[in-house]
């Protein structure tokens, strides 16, 4: 069954292989110090699935305490999968293809999945067809927990893949990708690290949605997200070929499912299956990707989710997202009320580059903000105002840049100009 309360499958430094609840037990307790088996490109859809899971099973048991328990959070996940006394909603492989598995919606009758996946990293959403940079298929050896991050980063992230191979909701366009853009606390200065401990930022991100759950809901009631009894694991849902959920249907923190994957266990190895659907499964297409994802920022203008395609996260784009007012960021990326002002944070960005049937790489950007910076994270006065001297500034760099480039160019010819035709074009 391989049941992810009661069998420790994640590897965490340095505390060792640990239950998902008891991972979820040593992030509060701000212990971990990485997931060494996780892979670059799946870690921002790991974040968010803890933050969103923790933030689902606290609402729904009325709490507002991060426990630092595995037993309390065992408790906790467990009560929303009420009805399941052999935890299959938390198992990977689960006999029964009526009965939902972890991430793997129930199989209606008369249905078969046929397309074979035999490593984790074949079921992964990174687009491999070149073959150069990340191989694909090749985790023969793949374990429990390689199935697990697989899973997440597919069925949270993935985007349209051809005919029936249909993407998630919290994107604008199957050629999208989900975009994570958040704010994180900085590790102390004596640990000489500019990238968030992974304990510190869990605990900061659950805080902020419980704390603004009221308020958010009431911005996002023309999509009528339940108040209580929303579905938020899509996975416990039947998913008959015809039906598509509704956002009326859901909480507004739910946890997707994008496609119809069930794992099994052959010769003592797991195997994973992947069907089609005819449309996706949450009826969402028309918001562009504006439901609520508190990582994702919304143009104010068009009410269309953020989207890098061939980007970088680099200074051009930062200054629109923060500064240009073009955008309402998202809620983890302003700062919260309980944090002092001026503080300096870390502010974290990460996509997966894609266009249409290909992906540019993994993109990610650790800025640390403070002062004005942070305040302008917010809507404050100041905000404009940054904007127009970063706008100055981008103007000197371009200028910088094209001389520079010329004088390169020239050096490259021994100095004869009548040599240079064109110069690089620099983005």
């Amino acid at each position: 069954m391989v049941n992810l309360l009661l069998q420790p499958l994640i590897d965490v430094t340095p505390c060792g292989v640990l239950t998902l609840p008891g991972v979820m037990a040593a992030l509060a307790r701000d212990e971990v110090g990485s997931f060494p088996s996780l892979r670059p490109h799946q870690a921002p859809a790991w974040h968010m699935f803890l933050v969103q899971l923790a933030a689902l099973a606290l609402q729904k048991a009325g709490e507002k305490t991060v426990p630092t328990v595995e037993e309390d959070w065992a408790r906790l996940l467990r009560g929303l999968t009420p009805g399941f006394k052999a935890d299959e909603p938390w198992c990977l492989v689960v006999d029964d293809p009526g009965k939902p598995a972890f991430l793997q919606p129930p199989i209606p009758p008369g249905l078969q999945l046929g397309n074979p996946v035999a490593t984790p990293d074949g079921l992964d959403l990174l687009i491999t067809s070149r073959n150069h940079d990340l191989k694909q298929s090749v985790a023969y050896r793949g374990t429990a927990q390689d199935w697990v991050f697989a899973l997440i980063s597919l069925q949270t992230g993935e985007g349209y893949g051809g005919a029936g191979n249909q993407g998630i909701a919290r994107m604008n366009g199957g050629a999208s990708s989900r975009p994570l853009v958040s704010l994180a606390p900085l590790p102390p200065k004596s640990e000489k690290a500019m990238a968030p401990r992974p304990g510190a930022w869990f605990r900061r991100d659950v805080a902020v949605l419980l704390e603004t759950r009221e308020s958010e809901m009431a911005h996002y009631e023309p999509l009528g997200y339940r108040e209580t009894g929303g579905l938020g694991l899509t996975w416990l849902a039947l998913w008959p070929e015809d039906e598509q959920l509704q956002t009326k249907d859901l909480d507004i923190w739910f946890i997707e499912v994008c496609r119809r994957v069930r794992l099994s266990e052959e010769s003592g190895r797991l195997i994973g299956r992947k069907g089609t659907s005819k449309a996706t499964r949450i009826n969402a297409k028309p918001l562009k990707g504006a439901l609520g994802d508190p990582f994702a920022p919304v143009d104010k203008v068009e009410n269309k989710s953020f989207t890098l395609n061939d980007r970088d996260f680099d200074y051009r784009v930062l200054t629109e997202l923060i500064l240009s007012g073009n955008w309402d960021l998202p809620l983890l990326a302003r700062p919260a009320s309980f944090e002092p002002e001026g503080e300096t944070l870390a502010l974290v960005c990460a996509a997966l580059a894609r266009g249409n049937s290909k992906t540019y790489g993994f993109k990610t950007r650790i800025l640390p903000v403070g002062g004005k910076i942070s305040r302008a994270l917010s809507l404050g006065p100041k905000r404009a105002e940054l904007y127009d001297l970063a706008k100055a500034q981008m103007t000197t760099i371009e200028t910088f840049d094209k001389a520079l480039g010329f004088a390169l160019a020239l050096a490259a010819v021994g100095g004869e100009r009548e040599k240079i035709t064109t110069l690089p074009r620099r983005r």
